[in-house]
């Protein structure tokens, strides 16, 4: 690490700052510089950056670098993400237009994260460094630090990909978004009502620009709780539809397969519905060995209907530790034997 960071630095000194590279740009995180092939990319961009899309790898962090270094990979990214640690590697400038996802390079920047299902998942170190650099690539380019401008490869119209995919948790990774950019509820106030508890109403379908009333609350609430919508924006003007809650509703959309027309129908509703019923069926606190709750039970009767556990007896012993051990590696999670956030991201989304 020492060694490339002083090549790097020597580069610096001798060519002058790098266009677009994070080196020459302060507030970014900590990073190393290995440059994509010349082939997998085009210098320079042809529109302003307006959006972040997320990635995941599906193989190792070094064997995703020496892909994009070569020739023959037709494809890149201006940043990848190590699991282990969080380590950023910029392989493309912010100047230069990666091709990293088909129809939306040209305004876009995009982040890759290791990931090996069964073998490599998610962790709350590359969750956060990859937060602290979205933060400031917003900050760079004056963008919203919200879903509408931080999307995923698979709400990129017109995409097949599928990534990040399913266990990665979009309501944490903004959750730590928000806190770095300044964006949360402390430095923005905003009450949650009807979205306080996972079991409160889903507000009904039939919302779009221009309504108003406790419906648009209701909604502006779900769509804070789940991390599509800033606290921010939505103190702008509570309880009125207008553009931020249209591209929270829009984030939200293609999130879970609706048609992203920004406004609020019945397929909206539905997959509220759905995502509603998924968080109330997990428990919300963080559990850990030596635990005795009702929280307890519910999490070990989840993983006794997931084939992970025996039996349910409302303490977090060692055979709870190690179902939830096996619970995570099994769904691309960190195997630590704590149920925490990207856990209960996990086990939400195969709740029924």
């Amino acid at each position: 690490m020492r060694s490339v960071i002083t090549v790097l630095t020597l580069a610096v000194l001798l060519a002058g700052p790098l266009s677009g590279s994070a080196d020459a740009v302060p507030g970014y995180p900590p990073m190393r510089w290995e440059e994509a092939s010349r082939a997998n990319y085009t210098a320079g961009r042809a529109g302003a950056i307006r959006r972040i899309v997320v990635h995941a790898t599906h193989g190792s962090y070094r064997g995703a670098i020496s892909w994009f270094r070569s020739p023959s990979a037709k494809a890149s990214a201006h940043y990848i993400i190590r699991a282990s640690d969080g380590e950023i590697t910029q392989m493309v400038r912010e100047a230069d237009t990666a091709w990293h996802v088909r129809g939306a390079n040209r305004d876009s920047i995009g982040i890759e994260h290791e990931y090996e299902p069964g073998r490599v998942g998610f962790t709350d170190a590359q969750y956060r460094s990859s937060a602290e650099l979205v933060c400031a690539i917003t900050r760079r380019y004056g963008l919203r630090a919200d879903r509408a401008t931080v999307i995923g490869h698979v709400e990129v119209p017109g995409s097949d990909h599928t990534d990040p995919g399913p266990n990665w948790s979009w309501s944490y990774y903004m959750s730590l978004v928000a806190r770095c950019s300044g964006a949360s509820a402390a430095a923005a106030p905003w009450i949650i009502t009807s979205a306080a508890s996972p079991g409160g109403a889903v507000p009904p379908p039939g919302l779009g620009p221009g309504a108003d009333g406790a419906a648009v609350r209701s909604l502006q609430d779900r769509l804070v709780a789940l991390g599509f919508l800033r606290a921010a924006d939505a103190a702008t003007a509570p309880g009125r539809f207008g553009p931020f809650t249209e591209a929270a509703v829009l984030g939200f959309q293609r999130a879970n397969g609706v048609p992203a027309t920004g406004y609020y129908g019945s397929l909206s509703a539905a997959a509220m519905t759905r995502t509603v019923e998924q968080a109330a069926a997990v428990p919300v606190e963080q559990l850990s060995l030596g635990a005795r709750s009702e929280a307890v039970s519910t999490l070990q009767s989840l993983l006794r209907s997931l084939g992970h556990l025996d039996v349910v007896t409302g303490y977090f012993g060692p055979q709870t530790e190690a179902a939830v051990r096996r619970f995570q590696a099994a769904n691309g999670v960190p195997a630590t034997g704590v149920y925490g956030p990207l856990t209960r991201s996990a086990l939400a989304s195969r709740a029924r």
